[in-house]
């Protein structure tokens, strides 16, 4: 099934490989949202996930009914997701900067790993342990061996660092 999030009032298009047609899917379930903007969109491989500008939307289809789930990490909108097994990861901009959290349930609920001030995130990715995230200045890294750790236990909080400036045309994708 495919996915596109079509941005203002809650609206998403789903689509089965080889069907002629997409069919429109609202994220609140009931109709048009004014405001609400699906902004990026991941399949975990049991779920759809759609980060929105107020929260998580999640379903097992891509189509209604939609879960939402506030990340309660008082952030505003969600920018990018990344995905590692079950270790799903999101960067969302909160006030003058993004704060990184973590999922291991599909996005149902989050835990927040770092927070870069003054820093704004615009694509993230995994390669092995390590979360990789785009910034207007560079490439962060951040190890993330020490997150799948068991529910009752919080991750490890480490910071992210500067891994250097991005060469010219790189796509970090």
């Amino acid at each position: 099934r495919l996915l596109a999030s079509a941005g203002a009032n809650g609206t998403v298009f789903f689509r089965d490989p080889g069907a002629p047609d997409w069919t429109l899917s609202w994220l609140n379930n009931v109709g048009p949202a004014p405001g609400l903007a699906a902004l990026t969109a991941i399949w975990t491989g049991r779920r759809w996930v759609v980060g929105t500008n107020v929260g998580v939307f999640h379903s097992a289809l891509g189509q209604s009914p939609w879960e939402f789930s506030d990340p309660g990490l008082g952030t505003l909108f969600t920018v990018s997701f990344a995905l590692r097994g079950r270790d799903l990861f999101a960067s969302f901009g909160r006030g003058g900067g993004t704060v990184v959290a973590w999922s291991r349930d599909d996005g149902a609920t989050w835990r927040e790993l770092d927070v870069l001030d003054f820093a704004f995130t615009q694509d993230m990715t995994t390669r092995g342990d390590e979360l990789l995230s785009a910034r207007f200045d560079g490439l962060w890294r951040r190890s993330v061996a020490t997150v799948s750790s068991p529910a009752e236990r919080a991750p490890a909080r480490l910071r992210l660092a500067l891994g250097g400036p991005l060469p010219s045309g790189t796509d970090v994708r």
